[in-house]
Order: C-alpha cells, then structure tokens, then sequence
C-alpha cells in the first residue's frame, strides 16, 4: 500500500487556513494577494518539514502547458552501420545519398 501523499487541503488543515491561501502560496502568488510575510513563511516551512511535491501531471493539465519539449529525428540507415554492436557513422558522403 502507497504511503498517503499529502495535499493542499492537508496542509491547510494542519496550519488552519484557506485552501485558497495555501494554493496562492504554492504559486508564488502569495505577495500579489496580499498573504503577509508570516503566513507564506509558515506555509513554506510546513510544506518543506513534510516534504511536499506538487504533481507535475495535475499542473500541466490545469495550466495547458506540459514543458515538455519532444525532437522526433529521422533514422537514416545509410549514414549509420553497425560494427561490434555500435552504431557508428558511416563514411559515405552525403553528396552520394
């Protein structure tokens, strides 16, 4: 059984606050919605003694970015051989492909 992974309504019942507080501080917002100095570092220091990590998934669907970058690269068997079990590139110029 997975050890339980602790949530932000988790943290906010722990410390007696808003979820709402809590979510504004986890997204470096705290400042911009007034949250006071004491109340972010309370917060922070919380979510550092328990270990907190946000769930990367859950982000890049609520935010619509992923932050993933994908290269898709053409093979082509002509540039590269095999030899002792190494892909090494092939010594034929490109001007004769």
């Amino acid at each position: 059984m997975k050890p339980h992974r602790p949530t932000i309504k988790d943290i906010a019942n722990a410390l007696n606050m808003s979820v709402t507080s809590v979510s504004f501080v986890l997204n470096c917002k705290g400042k911009e919605r007034k949250i006071s100095d004491k109340v972010i570092n309370k917060i922070l220091t919380y979510i550092n003694k328990i270990g907190f990590t946000t769930k990367s998934v859950a982000q890049s669907l609520r935010s619509e970015k992923s932050k993933i970058l994908v290269f898709i690269l053409r093979f082509t068997p002509l540039l590269f051989r095999r030899r002792n079990n190494h892909w090494r590139q092939s010594q034929i110029p490109l001007e004769k492909l």
